[in-house]
Order: C-alpha cells, then sequence, then structure tokens
C-alpha cells in the first residue's frame, strides 16, 4: 500500500510551507531584479534618446554650417567679381579718360593757308610750303621728307624715317613754319613754264612726323599740285601721294 505522504512535505520532499521570512527575502530579491531591470530599461532607452537628440543636433548644425559655409563662399564670389568689374571699369575710365586727355593735348601739325608756288631757281624747281602746330602741345622729334612730280612722274616711296632729313626745331603751337621741296633733276626754264600751263605740271608729296610730349609718334602727309590757272590745291589721293593727320 502506498504510504501518505508526511503532513507538511510535497512530493519533492520540500516543505509545503516556507517560513514567512524566507518568502519575503524572495520576494524583495525579484521586486529588487525587477527594478534593477526596469531602471536599466529606462537608462538605455533615455540614453538611445540622448543619442538621438544630439545626433540631430549635430546634423542641425553641419547642415547650418554646410549652408553658412556656402552662402559665405557665394557672397565671396560675388564680391570678388564686383571688384573685379569695379577695377576694369575704374581701368577702362582711366584708359579713356587718359586716351582723351592726349588727344584733346595733342600737336597736330598741318599746312597753313600759305601753300606757296613751284618757282624757278638755277635750273631746279623750289617750291616752299607753310605749316603750324594747331594742338595744345608743342611737336618735338620733327622729320620730314618731300618728292616733287614732274609732268605727271609717279611719286617716289619716301622709305624708312630714318633715312629723312634731318630733324627740324620743335613746333610750338601757332608757330609758323615752311620747308623747301627741290627737283632732283635740273629743268630748263622753258620747261617749267611749259609746266606751269598744264594741270598737275609741277606737284608735291610731303609727309612730317613728330612726337608728343610722352613719345607717342604722329603724322602728317599732304600732297599738293599747281593747276595750269596757278591754283594750288590738295591733288587726289593715289600711291605715295595722300592728305591726312594720324
Amino acid at each position: 500500500m502506498p504510504q501518505d505522504n508526511p503532513k507538511g512535505s510535497n512530493s519533492n520532499g520540500d516543505s509545503a510551507d516556507q517560513p514567512p521570512s524566507e518568502k519575503h527575502q524572495i520576494a524583495a530579491a525579484i521586486q529588487s531584479l525587477e527594478r534593477q531591470y526596469r531602471a536599466a530599461q529606462e537608462g538605455h532607452i533615455q540614453h538611445e534618446q540622448q543619442t538621438f537628440i544630439w545626433t540631430r543636433r549635430a546634423g542641425v548644425g553641419v547642415l547650418a554650417y554646410t549652408v553658412l559655409t556656402v552662402v559665405i563662399m557665394c557672397a565671396s564670389i560675388y564680391s570678388a567679381r564686383q571688384a573685379a568689374i569695379s577695377a576694369d571699369a575704374a581701368r577702362d575710365s582711366l584708359s579713356i579718360t587718359r586716351e582723351n586727355f592726349k588727344a584733346d593735348q595733342r600737336p597736330i601739325v598741318w599746312l597753313t593757308n600759305n601753300l606757296g608756288n613751284p618757282t624757278w631757281i638755277q635750273n631746279k624747281i623750289v617750291w616752299s610750303y607753310h605749316f603750324t602746330n594747331y594742338g595744345k602741345s608743342p611737336a618735338a622729334n620733327v622729320r620730314f621728307d618731300v618728292n616733287m612730280s614732274i609732268d605727271g612722274s609717279p611719286f617716289q616711296d619716301f622709305g624708312p624715317i630714318e633715312k629723312w632729313r634731318g630733324t627740324g626745331a620743335p613746333v610750338v603751337p601757332t608757330k609758323d613754319d615752311f620747308e623747301t621741296a627741290v627737283s632732283d633733276t635740273e629743268i630748263s626754264q622753258a620747261e617749267f613754264i611749259r609746266l606751269r600751263t598744264i594741270d598737275n605740271g609741277i606737284s608735291i608729296s610731303g609727309v612730317i612726323a613728330y612726337h608728343d610730349a610722352v613719345g607717342d609718334q604722329y603724322e602728317t602727309a599732304f600732297c599738293l599740285s599747281q593747276l595750269a590757272s596757278g591754283a594750288i590745291l590738295y591733288r587726289k589721293p593715289s600711291e605715295n601721294c595722300r592728305n591726312e593727320i594720324k
């Protein structure tokens, strides 16, 4: 026959009824573990929340810094470009002002109304023409050359300026000056008289080169001819024959 379990014992041999103090200790331990677990969980959650908040703040800060950097860079590029534009405009304005001043103050050499007339002296044709400086500053380092055309012969090339005739005195504004062209070949008086009875029988082509105060060079070219009437006029431009100031 099976024996009855002793009173107060379970099938495992443990006491069915533990002392109240022992039960209280076990429950307290379990509650303490639960509290520690909940505290750990709450700490972990708070840590994750703080990490998320600071990560988001760092992202916002990086974005703001990037935007600010781009704005500053664009502003710097714009300012540099505006400064370059302003510098170019100032340089262009200064250049224009300088060129206008130079153009206004430059010497301008041209013939006067006294164009002269061809004459015959000792078997040569000579022609003296007058010129002046219509500008506001002296013409310096004046060099000149002149060719004569007889009976429609072509004008000769002037060649390099180094081979022109010697340097004349500076031509100050309003000064009346003159130069004389002489024929290369001898002409009889009878031939001279004949040449004066035909249009363009005697013509001269001249060039005058000169500098301003800062060394810039200018040039005046003229071409004169005598008509059968005795009138002197500026001849129509052709090879080595022109009327211009540059």
